[in-house]
């Protein structure tokens, strides 16, 4: 029966010759809670830290963007707004179009253009990447009027649930990444087994390995909770969780037991 628990492992990792052996040889499966937890652990500093970098954007970019915004007003299927055209909102910090504004009938396509969004007299255009555009007819929009206000509304609500909405994007690519960087470190692992010797199958150098990046995500977690920036992180992170996974085999060798 294992003596710790997944919590206790967090911290136990760093330092603990007596947790190694019990992953070794009294825990079961394949780590899998555990493994959650440590993505966890990377991810929720992460975001933490996307979510504050995207909220001073937009708190330093939207007032200069709503400045620019016009009373846009939509009567059955037909687009009128209350400054010239065609109007353009750029970049923040360019001159390059971002949103294209024309009720004249003079821009009709985003092609060759840099702007991401269209309203002509009576369709939306937005383009998805260079090859994709997404076409919205008007004809069954009335009475909608669009001013200052409501996209600082919609702005504001972009900058509180930008993070939660790709969230589970974020997670299932972590995931794949963590796995794919535990099976490497598997192989490596399996190498240091047969070097010192340890009589250890397959899921027990898997769990040693997982629990064996507790530190180096750590590590991670806290460059991103003090916004410091980590080159080579994940390099430097590997080798660290692959010292840690050298000394968690070398605690299971046969002299040690």
């Amino acid at each position: 029966m294992r003596k710790f628990g997944n919590l206790q492992a967090v911290y136990m990792s760093f330092y603990s010759k007596e947790l190694y052996q019990d992953i070794a040889k009294n825990w079961s499966g394949l780590c899998i809670s555990y493994f959650f937890l440590l993505i966890m652990l990377y991810l929720v500093p992460e975001m933490s830290r996307f979510h504050q970098t995207i909220a001073e954007y937009v708190d330093e970019h939207s007032p200069k963007l709503l400045a620019q915004v016009p009373v846009i007003n939509i009567q059955k299927g037909q687009v009128s707004m209350d400054m010239d055209s065609p109007h353009v909102i750029p970049y923040p910090n360019k001159q390059d179009p971002l949103v294209i504004i024309d009720v004249s009938g003079t821009i009709n396509s985003l092609d060759n253009s840099t702007a991401l969004v269209l309203l002509t007299q009576n369709r939306l255009l937005i383009k998805r990447d260079a090859n994709d555009v997404r076409i919205i007819d008007l004809k069954e929009v009335d009475g909608l009027s669009i001013d200052k206000k409501r996209v600082g509304d919609w702005i504001e609500l972009f900058k509180n649930w930008i993070s939660i909405i790709i969230f589970p994007v974020v997670f299932a690519i972590t995931t794949v990444l963590y796995f794919l960087l535990a099976m490497l470190a598997v192989s490596v692992g399996r190498l240091f087994a047969k070097l010192l010797n340890a009589d250890l199958n397959f899921q027990a150098i898997l769990r040693l390995s997982i629990v064996s990046f507790t530190p180096a995500t750590a590590l991670q977690a806290a460059h991103s909770l003090l916004d410091i920036d980590f080159p080579m992180g994940m390099s430097v992170s590997f080798l660290l969780a692959l010292g840690y996974l050298y000394n968690a085999i070398s605690v299971n060798t046969a002299k040690e037991e």
